[in-house]
């Protein structure tokens, strides 16, 4: 059966968040196949530096890349995105909090700016996306990014928000692979795909991934993902390729 070629979006959440030796793996595993892939970052630290509480929460710099410090974090990362370019940044929240919890629209704008600020400073890129944590979007979170001229993409957001492009659960999302507790099941997803592929209206289609918790053989599903997608016909882009591409069409 042909099926209609799609736009795919790796969402990659949490990056700098969890199990470094995961993410190492999934990077990897991107890099051999040249596929690009979307990392929502969490610049955040709860004493003014960069990523000090890493060691607290076992965050991403140590061990694997070697990184024990934020200069070495910050070098990493700017390799990553401009060696190839097969990754790109996108604002995750400075903390990984739960914006529904949050009533005050000057801490909405910290979480969301800071993060923006953050990593401006220390990698000179303007992030042009945003993706809440858990997905959890409120009113203060969309007023905050319709005045942040930076954003231009909202990853699963309100519809009919004055955000440029709204990318939304309803639209891009039509096949999960991971289950409720992020760990990947290939063939949930292929079952998902099947059905819905050839009546999906959107070009682009949105995979959602949480690198940190996919151990070894986890990631052999994400492999096999990556590979069917590929062999679909399938192109992996970059969220700067989505807005040229949508510009383009306009």
């Amino acid at each position: 059966m042909e099926n209609k070629k799609k736009y795919i979006i790796l969402k990659c959440d949490d990056y700098g968040v969890g199990n470094d030796e995961n993410w190492k793996r999934f990077i990897d595993i991107c890099i051999k196949r040249n596929v690009k892939a979307n990392l929502g970052i969490n610049a955040g630290s709860s004493d003014g530096g960069a990523y000090p509480f890493l060691k607290r929460v076992r965050y991403l710099v140590k061990d694997i890349f070697g990184l024990n410090n934020d200069k070495k974090f910050w070098k990493y990362t700017r390799e990553l995105i401009e060696d190839g370019g097969l990754f790109e940044l996108w604002n995750h929240s400075y903390f990984h909090k739960n914006f529904q919890e949050i009533n005050d629209l000057k801490i909405v704008n910290d979480l969301i700016i800071k993060n923006q600020e953050t990593v401006k400073r220390e990698l000179g890129v303007t992030m042009r996306a945003f993706g809440a944590p858990y997905n959890k979007c409120s009113q203060l979170m969309q007023e905050s990014l319709e005045a942040l001229q930076d954003i231009k993409i909202w990853l699963y957001g309100i519809p009919n928000s004055k955000v440029p492009f709204v990318l939304s659960v309803i639209d891009t999302r039509i096949a999960d692979i991971e289950d409720s507790n992020s760990k990947p099941n290939f063939e949930m997803f292929l079952k998902a795909y099947t059905e819905k592929i050839n009546t999906s209206i959107s070009d682009f289609l949105i995979i959602q991934l949480h690198p940190a918790r996919h151990n070894s053989d986890s990631s052999k599903e994400i492999e096999k993902l990556l590979d069917f997608l590929l062999e679909q016909g399938h192109s992996f882009i970059l969220l700067k390729d989505f807005l040229k591409r949508v510009s383009a069409d306009a």
